[in-house]
């Protein structure tokens, strides 16, 4: 009796093997790696938000006094952050509710400002009544880019302004 020969033994290598279809997968990627950047900056704008409720260590209460009275010192120290067409800073700094002598000054850039809260923070007699301020009030304008207000914070704690506050601008605060 004869049999057929088997189909497998006849195949040959004839069809390249199938490759798999990769724009589904691809497709899933292209969306879920864009929302999970701005879930990022969602989350980084998140704790944004909280440093600016301010910090509850004053910046200049009890315990700078030299020696037991009652000196408590209201010291305030205010960055206007302006928008165009004449862009800068305005720092402005305040001692029980009156300006600091030479102050309100202008900065044109952030090395401007930088230099100027290392001058304030170094100064041989302000330096001594400003040395133990940690809390200053960030003021921008109504058209200031979010950058700005994020350099603006930075250079703040760089000189050693840790307590920001954000604080809404308004036309007659200087």
């Amino acid at each position: 009796m004869a049999y057929r020969p088997s189909a497998g033994r006849n195949q040959k290598g004839s069809s390249a093997p199938e490759e798999a279809n990769l724009v589904p997968i691809m497709n899933v990627f292209l969306t879920i790696i864009p929302f999970l950047l701005m879930m990022i900056v969602v989350g980084q704008v998140a704790l944004l938000a909280l440093n600016f409720e301010g910090s509850a260590s004053g910046g200049g209460g009890e315990g700078e006094g030299s020696g037991g009275g009652g000196d408590e010192r209201n010291i305030e120290v205010i960055i206007v952050v302006k928008a165009q067409p004449n862009p800068g800073f305005l720092v402005k700094v305040t001692y029980d509710g009156k300006d600091i002598e030479d102050y309100p000054k202008t900065y044109a850039n952030f090395r401007e400002l930088d230099q100027g809260l290392k001058d304030l923070r170094n100064h041989p007699t302000r330096g001594q009544v400003l040395k133990d301020v940690t809390d200053i009030g960030i003021l921008p304008e109504a058209d200031v880019l979010y950058g700005v207000l994020l350099q603006t914070i930075d250079v703040s704690k760089t000189n050693g302004f840790s307590g920001v506050r954000y604080q809404e601008y308004f036309e007659g605060i200087i």
